[in-house]
C-alpha cells in the first residue's frame, strides 16, 4: 500500500491543503476512483501516469485528470499528486 497526497480545494477553486489516501501498489479502476473523487468539480480526462506512480515516483499535475477545454483549469495549475 503507498498513500498519496492530494491538493484540496473548496467551491471556489482556491487551494485549501491536502488529503491523503492508501491506494494498492499495483492500481486497478477502484484506487484510481478513489483518487479522482478526491479532485475538485468533474474530472473528464484519462490520466495513464497514475498507474505508474508507485515506480516511477514522480508527481503528477491535477491538471492532466482534466480536458483542457474545462473552465477553471488555470486555478488548479502546478498542484501535484504525491507519493508520501
Amino acid at each position: 500500500m503507498i498513500k498519496l497526497r492530494i491538493p484540496k480545494f473548496d467551491r471556489d477553486l482556491n487551494f485549501v491543503g491536502y488529503s491523503q489516501v492508501a491506494v494498492r501498489n499495483k492500481m486497478n479502476s477502484v484506487d484510481y476512483n478513489k483518487v479522482v473523487s478526491l479532485l475538485p468539480g468533474m474530472p473528464q480526462g484519462y490520466c495513464k501516469e497514475i498507474y505508474d506512480i508507485y515506480k516511477t515516483k514522480k508527481p503528477i499535475e491535477i491538471t492532466k485528470f482534466y480536458d483542457i477545454r474545462q473552465r477553471g483549469l488555470k486555478k488548479i495549475r502546478n498542484q501535484f499528486i504525491t507519493i508520501i
